[in-house]
């Protein structure tokens, strides 16, 4: 299994479809060796790439109820809080530390994960493994005072926006607005044009 995974890492990421047999072999060796619930992040974003929705929020359970936290500070929601949210769930800051640690511990250390450029082009395909598959935040049992997230997705197109280089969205749809928050995810401007 480890052979295969160097063998995959060594050929590069050119497709979704190689970022996709990757998470694949991470799977099975997370399975193989009884370690999911050491690296609950691989798992998510798995989950999340093979699934047309993601509702069950357990691995990362913490994270989300922040993210639905941060609008519940007040009667006004803090765009930068949300913004830094979503930030770091669609640049895979958590993700990029769990892999580097699992393949560590296989004596693996893959350039992809340790220069920003490979990086950009393994998360490049990966965001398009995950666009409008929404995340589904119904499961999740937190106290509102004020609102609650419903659905997060990220997508090509976002209402009452005029598009910026071809960049990816993520829209974010609250129990208490017909209208969707939405930005841009800063670090997929000019991959797709």
């Amino acid at each position: 299994m480890i052979k295969e995974i160097q063998n995959t890492i060594s050929k590069g990421f050119k497709s979704k479809a190689d970022v996709n047999y990757f998470f694949t072999l991470i799977r099975v060796l997370l399975e193989a060796k009884k370690r999911g619930t050491d690296f609950k992040v691989i798992k998510f974003y798995s989950d999340w790439m093979l699934h047309c929705q993601k509702d069950n929020l357990k691995e990362m359970y913490d994270y989300f109820e922040a993210l639905n936290k941060s609008f519940n500070e007040g009667e006004v929601w803090d765009r930068r809080s949300v913004n830094e949210y979503v930030e770091r769930l669609t640049s895979f800051v958590y993700l990029r530390d769990q892999l580097k640690g699992l393949l560590l511990e296989f004596d693996l250390k893959p350039k992809f994960l340790y220069e920003d450029e490979l990086w950009h082009v393994f998360t490049g395909y990966l965001r398009e493994l995950i666009i409008n598959k929404p995340i589904n935040f119904n499961k999740l049992k937190v106290e509102s005072k004020y609102r609650k997230i419903s659905v997060f997705v990220i997508t090509r197109t976002a209402p009452f926006m005029i598009d910026v280089d071809d960049a990816l969205y993520w829209i974010i749809f609250i129990n208490t607005s017909s209208f969707p928050l939405h930005g841009v995810i800063p670090e997929s401007i000019g991959l797709y044009s």
